[in-house]
């Protein structure tokens, strides 16, 4: 059994917190803008690029002033935004009793659960907004497989720790690749799991990579 990890794991106020969640969602609807105009950008006319050049460049300003604005509001709220927060953590698993084990077990040390979910692309979009400080997936989810969630996690929720389950061996080294930092095959239980996860918590920015 792992020491507890501290109830608050990287000592984050709730400003700092809604600060990255506005910065991981202004960076990746910026990535969004620019894969639809480079989609689009064949087919249009040199106008019709500078038009959409310009309508994109105003809704990143308008971004920018949004979160400006939010920030500045949160600022002036008062006591609530100096209180740190938890832990968080978010998980997906298609097999709904293994990540739920791993959610009592996550709980039961103080890591709130903000996520369950058995599809990859709910995932993945609840990790930008979210900002949780641990991730756990599965290599084989649907929509969104596993190792696109963890380059994801990676680009916009860097200082996430992230878990990965795959169906063998020959999945390993994916995912590790990609960014994971523990890495579980299937015959490890769900407590197990969150046990470990607990570890690479607690083991903070030394955290290596665990092959299990």
């Amino acid at each position: 059994m792992p020491l507890d990890p501290p109830a608050v794991h990287r000592g984050r106020t709730q400003l700092d917190l809604v600060t990255a969640q506005l910065a991981a969602i202004d960076a990746w609807n910026d990535a969004r803008r620019a894969s639809e105009a480079a989609a689009e950008s064949s087919t249009l006319t040199r106008e019709m690029r500078l038009d959409l050049s310009r309508r994109t460049e105003a809704s990143r300003r308008e971004q920018q002033a949004l979160q400006a604005r939010t920030e500045r509001q949160l600022r002036e709220a008062g006591d609530v935004l100096p209180v740190r927060v938890p832990t968080r953590a978010v998980l997906a698993h298609r097999n709904a009793w293994l990540r739920e084990g791993v959610a009592k077990r996550l709980d039961a040390h103080g890591v709130a659960v903000v996520g369950l979910f058995d599809d990859g692309a709910e995932a993945a979009g609840t990790v930008v907004a979210e900002q949780p400080d641990l991730v756990l997936l599965e290599d084989r989810l649907p929509t969104l497989s596993g190792i696109e969630v963890v380059r994801r996690v990676r680009t916009y929720a860097p200082e996430a720790i992230v878990g990965a389950q795959c169906l063998d061996g020959d999945g390993i080294r994916a995912l590790v690749d990609a960014g994971a930092q523990a890495v579980f095959t299937r015959r490890i239980p769900p407590q197990d799991i969150a046990d470990q996860l607990l570890e690479c918590l607690l083991a903070g920015d030394r955290v290596p990579v665990a092959v299990n």
